[in-house]
């Protein structure tokens, strides 16, 4: 199939053992720490699978070159992914309605010590996938945030210098009409307040593009006033 080659793909392929790692652990429930010890690494695996699939999905239409970028970690996880599928399929509980329940129980609990050897290589794939997810999300995230310290430090520079611009206006020309100094105001009234200091922004509420946009239009309103 073409989805099987795919970052999609793998990743559902992934889901997919992980869903099957938790249900043949609910068939030996009780047997020991160890069965247990695997089913929550898959769930904790599932729940990292899940975030990337969803991340990759919302980029894709936002920043396809970091969608594509996680698609391609996602890609690297195909091998341990494709081992850990082979060795869950092994797994097949002795459920014979053939024998009687007491020799049904033994032949059951035969067959899980005969498959535990099994278990820890089940959680060391599982570790080693989970490594990679963690890395390749922390690398994103790490790597948003940045970018977003970077837009804001932008964004701040440029506030700052419509500030300094408009200051030098009215210094030199005065007061403006008082229908732009109500226009500034009830600008300032429907957005948050942007906190600012000489060393840098200290907290920025996010304006939003819309906000953001009509915070300078008026500024540059009043500052044409100016310059007139």
């Amino acid at each position: 199939m073409e989805l099987a080659g795919t970052a999609v793909g793998i990743i559902s392929l992934g889901l997919q053992v992980c869903q099957g790692i938790v249900s043949y652990s609910q068939t030996w429930r009780g047997y020991d720490e160890e069965i247990q010890n695997a089913r929550n690494k898959a769930k904790a695996l599932r729940m990292l699978l899940k975030t990337l699939r969803d991340t990759i999905e919302e980029l894709q239409q936002t920043r396809p070159e970091v969608a594509a970028d996680l698609e391609e970690k996602a890609m690297g996880m195909r091998s341990s992914i494709e081992k850990l599928k082979k060795i869950v399929d092994r797994f097949k509980p002795a459920q014979s309605e053939a024998f009687p329940d007491k020799v049904r129980a033994q032949l059951k609990k035969g067959v899980y010590y005969f498959q535990k050897d099994t278990l820890q290589d089940v959680q060391n794939h599982l570790d080693q996938i989970q490594n990679v997810l963690q890395t390749s999300l922390l690398i994103y995230n790490w790597q948003d945030m940045r970018e977003y310290r970077a837009m804001q430090i932008s964004t701040y520079e440029e506030v700052q210098s419509m500030h300094c611009t408009l200051k030098m206006a009215i210094s030199s020309t005065g007061m403006p009409p008082p229908s732009l100094l109500q226009l500034a105001c009830d600008s300032q009234h429907k957005q948050p307040p942007m906190m600012l200091s000489d060393s840098g922004p200290l907290a920025q509420t996010d304006l939003g593009i819309d906000g953001y946009a009509m915070y300078k239009t008026v500024v540059w309103t009043l500052i044409d006033h100016f310059q007139q």
